[in-house]
């Protein structure tokens, strides 16, 4: 491989990690968030784990743990500490894609209905929408079309 095309294999691969970054704070953030919950519930298991595993036991729990060996201990905890960390995770992305996707099915059905020669108010963004700025645009544009 010479020189040139490795430079351009190299920018293509540049290239496309930059594409799925459209909004690098946003996406990044959520990103974030999501692995500090992942790490949180893994870091819980494991400590929980290791606390079963030296012998002490819970407040909490019912059942005499140290009864059961090791190994059920750990895949039971694994999977209780995965369930809740991943509803924790879809109640995130859940809030935080809200506030993108509420946008654009505003937006979504203002576009429809100035197609369709309906009468449109102005859409107004709610506070910590992701897409105020395109909210503003579809404003615009529904407004010089609908003057037309």
């Amino acid at each position: 491989m010479t020189h040139d095309n490795q430079k351009v294999e190299n920018s293509k691969s540049t290239r496309s990690i930059k594409n799925y970054l459209i909004s690098p704070n946003e996406q990044i953030g959520l990103a974030v968030v999501s692995y500090v919950i992942l790490f949180i519930a893994l870091a819980s298991q494991t400590l929980f784990v290791i606390k079963i595993s030296q012998g002490e036991s819970f407040k909490l729990l019912v059942h005499e743990l140290n009864d059961y060996p090791i190994q059920q201990i750990a895949i039971l905890s694994f999977l209780i500490f995965s369930l809740l960390g991943g509803i924790l995770l879809f109640l995130v992305n859940i809030y935080y894609t809200h506030k993108i996707y509420g946008s654009l099915h505003a937006i979504r059905n203002q576009i429809k209905k100035a197609l369709n020669g309906e009468p449109c108010q102005p859409l107004k963004g709610r506070k910590g929408d992701k897409v105020q700025d395109l909210i503003q645009l579809v404003n615009s544009l529904v407004d010089a079309y609908q003057k037309k």
